[in-house]
């Protein structure tokens, strides 16, 4: 019989709300992503959630109206994978939004598309392939 580390742990975590990350977020020094020149995103350790990559988008701007999708470089999500990021977390900063999922799941499901103005290919999930975060606990 095998059993999961919540096994010992007392049980599975519950994820933050939306207020409870941004707080933490506040809270926490994290590691900045760069690439091409601007930040990325940043790695966060969250106690619940494990090491998470955050990257703070606008809604009407940086969503495919195409393919309602969400890019992230190739490059980001190759090192994301190589330095354990259990999430992805998107936050849109004008709506309120947060919701996440995994970077092998951009590696698997996600469209390539080149980005002529950063001349770098990015991985695009539909939003429908993301997990909410409630925005409230």
């Amino acid at each position: 019989m095998s059993y999961s580390l919540d096994f010992f742990l007392g049980g599975p975590k519950k994820m933050p709300s939306v207020s409870e990350l941004l707080a933490f977020m506040r809270a926490t020094r994290g590691e900045r992503v760069v690439h091409n020149g601007r930040i990325a995103g940043v790695i966060y350790f969250h106690p619940t959630m494990g090491k998470i990559y955050v990257t703070e988008r606008e809604y009407d701007s940086h969503v495919f109206a195409k393919w309602r999708t969400v890019g992230v470089s190739r490059d980001v999500v190759r090192r994301l994978i190589l330095e354990g990021v259990r999430y992805v977390v998107v936050y849109f900063r004008d709506r309120g939004w947060m919701m996440y999922t995994t970077p092998e799941k951009f590696m698997e499901s996600g469209r390539q598309l080149w980005n002529k103005k950063e001349g770098d290919l990015q991985l695009h999930l539909g939003i429908g392939s993301f997990t909410p975060l409630p925005a409230k606990s």
